[in-house]
């Protein structure tokens, strides 16, 4: 594998709406299922969604019904299941977000991997192979 296949792909997840948590959770799970380490970062109203056990909630705009959504997609969550059981994905929280949202940090430490601040972030970015923001 060469260096920059291992390095990881770095995901900024900030939007909350169904269709940013179904781009964001498709996209780190097909990079991980593909073998490639993925670190998904929550901020914000998406750090909310993923917390607050809303990460499923079918949200979607008028195009897509709640009624197809279930015929068609599986919950949002178990798109990811597999890459964190298999290592492949990792799991991170914004602090500053985290505080700002008002949220329990043990609450919080207990759906992620770490909750982490900007410094840890631009080392993450720095040893990203992309950095792609939903």
């Amino acid at each position: 594998m060469s260096e920059a296949a291992a390095r990881p792909l770095l995901l900024f997840a900030q939007g909350a709406s169904w269709e940013a948590r179904f781009q964001v959770s498709s996209c780190a799970a097909a990079a991980a299922a593909g073998g490639q380490r993925v670190d998904l970062a929550f901020f914000f109203a998406a750090l909310g969604a993923w917390v607050g056990d809303r990460w499923d909630a079918h949200e979607p705009a008028e195009v897509v019904t709640p009624d197809r959504l279930a015929e068609l997609a599986p919950p949002l969550t178990t798109l990811l299941a597999d890459g964190r059981a298999a290592g492949t994905l990792r799991l991170y929280a914004c602090s500053a977000s985290m505080r700002y949202l008002g949220l329990d940090p043990a609450a919080v430490q207990a759906k992620v991997d770490a909750i982490v601040g900007w410094s840890t972030f631009q080392q993450l970015m720095r040893g990203a192979e992309r950095v792609v923001s939903f």
